[in-house]
């Protein structure tokens, strides 16, 4: 994602096809779970599924162009590996205090 792109719900018009924009979002959702270089901006764009602006759809364009020129980058599992993907994740953040 640029650093600077400032996507926003915007006074802009929605786009009139908004269902492929969804369908692409979605795919690139699911493509998040082995490429992890391209989750937070898949699902930031994700946020903006409900009323998506062309511009919405140019950033999601240029995911899938992204993802398209590094297609070795992802993770990839064997099935016939005895490697055993074990994780752990504690994201209870409650604990914090705000004081």
């Amino acid at each position: 994602m640029v650093k600077d792109n400032k996507l926003m719900f915007e006074e802009n018009p929605p786009l009139e096809d908004i269902t492929s924009f969804q369908r692409l979002i979605g795919r690139l959702l699911y493509l998040t779970n082995t490429r992890l270089d391209i989750s937070f901006a898949v699902q930031f764009l994700s946020q903006f599924l409900k009323a998506p602006i062309a511009h919405h759809e140019v950033v999601a364009l240029r995911i899938l162009r992204y993802t398209k020129g590094s297609l070795g980058q992802g993770l990839f599992f064997p099935s016939d590996s005895t490697l055993q993907l074990k994780g752990f994740s504690d994201s209870d953040w409650g604990h914090l205090s705000t004081n």
